[in-house]
Parts: C-alpha cells; structure tokens; sequence
C-alpha cells in the first residue's frame, strides 16, 4: 500500500482520461477492506533503465478450497519500455502454480500480449435479465437468506470471511436455500448507460442454481429496488426465461472453474470498472 501513489503516477500517465480521484477511491477501498490475501502484493512494477516504467494491479484472494486468485487489473507500459512486456507477463503468470489468474476488463492491446501466455475464455456472454419479467416465475418452497443468515449458513471459513468483507464494500449478499443446504450470492451495484441501475453477480460457486432459481432471485432484487440483475453464463447456456444476451469475455489462467462465478477481491469490486 505504500507504494501506492507512485502506482497512482504511473496510472495517471496510462490512463490519462481517468481522474485521480478513481484511483484514489480504489485505494481506500482497499484500505477499508484488504483481501483476505493481504500478504500478496498489490501488483509490479516494471523499471527499465533505472526508472518505473510500467505497472499491473494485482488483487489477491482466496476462497472456499483453498483456491487462490489473483485479479490483474489496470496494466500500463511506457512505450520505451514496451520491448519487456512479454517478459513482465510471464513474471506475472508462471506455468506451474496453484493460482487461478483472471484478467476481467483487458483491453486489445492486453489480450494480444498474453496470447504468449495462453489464457482462456471463461465466460462469452453476460445476460442481463428485468426482475419484474423474471419474478413472476419464483418458485414455492425456494427461500432467499439476507446476510447474516447466509453468512451464519456457510461452514466454509475463507468463504465466510469473503462474504463479511464484501458485504463491508458495499454488496449485497445473499443465499438462495433449497433443501437445507445455501448457495451464497454476491451482487455488486453498476450502471448500464450510466442510468439503469443493475445488480451484476459477481460470486457463486453454481450459476446453474441462479439459473434454476432465477425468479426467486429476481423478485427478492426486485424487492429492494433493482429492476436488472446481471450473471455471466456459457455461450451455450440455454437460459428458460426471457433476457438480453450481451457480448463479454473474461479469461483465466490455471484452476479456475467454469461452473461458478468468483470475482470476489477484484478490480470489479475495489475499483469498480465495468
């Protein structure tokens, strides 16, 4: 964390349409709630010649399992320097490891660079569904659990604690309970056309429960006030209810699964880009 606003520097050279005030929000975010990996380091520089050339944001967690992910966010190379890019990704991301990279938001320019480092897809399409339409179709004998009963519900230490750091950041958390056993869900608050305000799924170990129960879910958001909810699904996901498919790519890089959504200690929620 110290090292911060030279981090802050360095992206208001890359970025120079984004305020200081952004970067700054993020990192009292982070401040306000580390990831439970605080002993990760927030990202790398590159320094080429003697200088800081360059940087990636990395946020670290980790959740139930043991699994560890690691979010690389915001990546900037001065063009002096940008013969060494290769080289910083695969520093980034070594061949064998145990963690579950994710790059969430990666410019052209970006995706072009790890194709060295090979990353896959591990979403194509993000469904944005209107919880008056979808709420009709709610289920009997399916129940939505606030936040401290989900909390209280989940055996899973590292999973809890995501749970109460998220819900300390702003998002809604949530469970679906179905025959005594709780699916827990993260939302985090966005804008689409800076108007319409969504809330967007940012954790669940079954996107097929949130697909199975998405009336149940939908009138508990519509509830409280949100008219969308977004979730991200396979492009072959066959989806029983009406909803807008919009194209979206999020890729990964070792044992990330496909059947849940894990953004939890992102650039999504610190930073809140889309």
């Amino acid at each position: 964390m110290a090292e911060f606003p030279a981090a802050m520097d360095l992206l208001a050279l890359g970025y120079p349409r984004t305020p200081r005030s952004f970067w700054e929000a993020g990192r009292r975010r982070l401040q306000a709630v580390p990831p439970n990996q605080a002993d990760q380091p927030l990202g790398m520089f590159l320094e080429h010649e003697g200088r800081r050339r360059g940087l990636v944001l990395g946020f670290s967690g980790k959740s139930a399992e043991g699994q560890h992910n690691r979010n690389l966010s915001s990546w900037f190379i001065d063009p002096s320097a940008r013969v060494h890019a290769l080289w910083m990704a695969r520093e980034l991301c070594p061949d064998a490891c145990a963690t579950a990279f994710t790059l969430l938001t990666p410019v052209r320019a970006v995706r072009r660079l790890f194709r060295h480092v090979p990353f896959r897809a591990v979403s194509h399409q993000a469904v944005v569904v209107w919880t008056p339409k979808v709420a009709m179709r709610a289920r009997p004998g399916v129940r939505l659990l606030g936040r401290a009963a989900t909390v209280e519900a989940v055996r899973d230490p590292w999973t809890r604690r995501a749970l109460e750091d998220h819900g300390r950041l702003g998002c809604l958390v949530c469970g679906i309970e179905v025959g005594g056993s709780v699916v827990p869900l993260v939302f985090r608050a966005r804008r689409r056309v800076r108007l319409l305000p969504v809330a967007e799924l940012i954790y669940t170990p079954s996107v097929a429960a949130v697909v199975e129960h998405a009336g149940n879910i939908g009138r508990y958001l519509l509830q409280r006030g949100w008219p969308c909810m977004e979730f991200e699904a396979a492009e072959d996901e066959e989806l029983p209810f009406p909803c807008t498919r919009l194209f979206r790519r999020r890729f990964a890089r070792g044992p990330y699964t496909r059947h849940g959504i894990d953004h939890l200690y992102s650039e999504l929620v610190y930073l809140g880009v889309d």
